[in-house]
């Protein structure tokens, strides 16, 4: 699918996404009579990403503004880079979802994201959670 949001928009549907040290979370949200929509846009993003290098400068100018404006447009906003090594010395906590710093979001290869989307995003490390008006007989068909 060469963009995520048309389709969706196209029957009433909004998404999001946020991250955590543990998971990802995505989120769609569209009339329950459109369900299928949101089946088919989340297998396309599990099994058949477009990954491009076009697509790759696009997401990693949006991952560099949201670093600038958490944590280094506001007072304070690096004090939880400074301290998660601190408090984690040896743990995967250490590292922030984000990145430590600005050069880990600018030096990432198209490869780079690939292989790590590809071994974290795949169906079989996924939960996918349904609730709405809809009749689990539709979900599971």
């Amino acid at each position: 699918v060469p963009s995520y949001d048309e389709p969706l928009q196209m029957v009433g549907g909004e998404n999001n996404a946020w991250t955590s040290n543990d998971y990802t979370n995505y989120y769609v949200t569209l009339p329950a009579n459109n369900i299928e929509t949101a089946f088919w846009l989340e297998s396309d993003r599990m099994l058949e990403l477009n990954f491009t290098e076009k697509n790759l400068e696009v997401q990693r100018k949006v991952v560099i503004e949201e670093f600038k404006q958490r944590y280094l447009n506001q007072p304070y906003g690096d004090m939880s880079l400074l301290t998660r090594p601190l408090a984690y010395k040896t743990h995967p906590y250490m590292w922030p979802t984000i990145g430590k710093d600005i050069s880990h979001i600018e030096n990432a290869t198209l490869d780079d994201v690939r292989n790590f989307f590809f071994k974290h995003y795949a169906p079989n490390n996924a939960v996918l959670a349904v609730a709405g008006n809809v009749h689990p007989d539709k979900v599971f068909a």
